[in-house]
């Protein structure tokens, strides 16, 4: 009886080291099973704020554009297809020239915030900059190009100024205030595995990679009369657009709304 005893309690060894292995290796795989996770909610939640700062760093530039020019407004006594007509007098000549030099010089510097934010965003979330990789920056780049058109008084001055008003790139046909133009980034980094670490195996980096798209629609107000007849009233695509009640308004809605898609369509995610 004794030895029937000893007999059953050694077999017991095996089904116990098959149970505890198995356990530990589990426990490993959970872990590792969670850091992915867990890494991936990181990856994804760092794409959607990379690229949702840097559109709205686009669209305040292109605010302040717009903000700026507007202060050139109260010069301008008229405008018609051949260029715009300020008011006397060579100081408001030498303001008005100066305001426009003023507004292009400031535009690198938006440009270059668009860019700037992606790696403040990365590094405040505790990654490096090369986390971040612009796979299509079509929606993140300011998007708008100065034009030339003649400027006049009464006493008898004339130029053709280079930088008069602003034109939007985007395809002119497309009239209101949703270009097709996406932007897409991607982040990659990767994690050091806990399993192989525990099993005394060569330990392998996992990879972890995940996608943002987003987009801008140009002018929100679509319900505005002038809107509907003559397209985004932000940035006009051309010079006709610009011109409102005979005189130069090229901002007459310089609205904006940054958001992030499916980078198949429109939904938001």
């Amino acid at each position: 009886m004794k030895e029937h005893c000893k007999l059953n309690k050694g077999n017991l060894t095996l089904p116990i080291f098959i149970f505890s292995f198995i356990t530990f290796y589990l426990t490993g795989y959970l872990m590792d099973l969670g850091k992915i996770s867990y890494a991936r909610a990181r990856a994804e939640s760092l794409g959607d704020c990379v690229l949702l700062s840097s559109l709205r760093t686009r669209v305040e530039g292109l605010q302040k554009i717009a903000l700026r020019w507007s202060e050139l407004e109260p010069l301008i006594q008229s405008a018609d297809f051949t260029g715009v007509k300020i008011a006397p007098g060579s100081q408001i000549w030498k303001e008005f020239e100066t305001g426009l030099d003023a507004v292009k010089k400031a535009v690198p510097g938006y440009k270059g915030r668009v860019t700037a934010v992606r790696s403040m965003v990365a590094k405040a979330n505790g990654f490096y900059p090369e986390t971040v990789s612009i796979l299509d920056d079509s929606a993140l780049n300011l998007g708008v190009m100065p034009e030339k058109k003649r400027v006049w008084n009464d006493e008898g001055k004339e130029k053709v100024m280079d930088n008069l008003w602003w034109r939007r790139e985007w395809n002119v046909s497309e009239k209101l205030g949703s270009p097709e133009e996406t932007a897409q980034i991607q982040i990659r980094f990767h994690v050091r595995p806990t399993l192989p670490r525990m099993i005394g195996q060569e330990t392998r980096m996992w990879p972890v990679t995940a996608f943002s798209c987003g987009k801008i629609n140009w002018d929100m107000d679509v319900e505005n009369p002038a809107v509907q007849q003559w397209g985004n009233g932000g940035y006009p695509r051309i010079w006709e657009e610009a011109l409102w009640t005979g005189t130069l308004r090229p901002h007459r809605s310089p609205y904006f709304w940054a958001f992030l898609t499916t980078g198949k369509d429109d939904e938001s995610k």
